[in-house]
């Protein structure tokens, strides 16, 4: 008689567990993905890449001598 409630029991919690799983739309498919390490490091290349070229147009700005600096005083605002 103990092992007849036993199975019942874990009958019914298998029963709550699939449940559950279809509720929510089963295992998320995003959590089963492998990072893509290469690509990442990819990409983070590109950006410095990118920085790069952005800081050596400043550079160029600033040695120029066509950018002009004016400091003002934070009270007469």
């Amino acid at each position: 008689m103990k092992v007849s409630r036993f199975m019942t029991l874990v009958v019914v919690f298998q029963a709550l567990t699939l449940v559950a799983l279809v509720g929510r739309g089963g295992p998320n498919v995003a959590a089963a993905q492998v990072p893509d390490a290469g690509a990442q490091r990819e990409r983070q290349l590109d950006e410095l890449k990118r920085l790069g070229d952005r800081l050596d147009r400043i550079t160029a700005l600033l040695e120029s001598g066509k950018l002009e600096v004016r400091a003002s005083d934070a009270k007469q605002r």
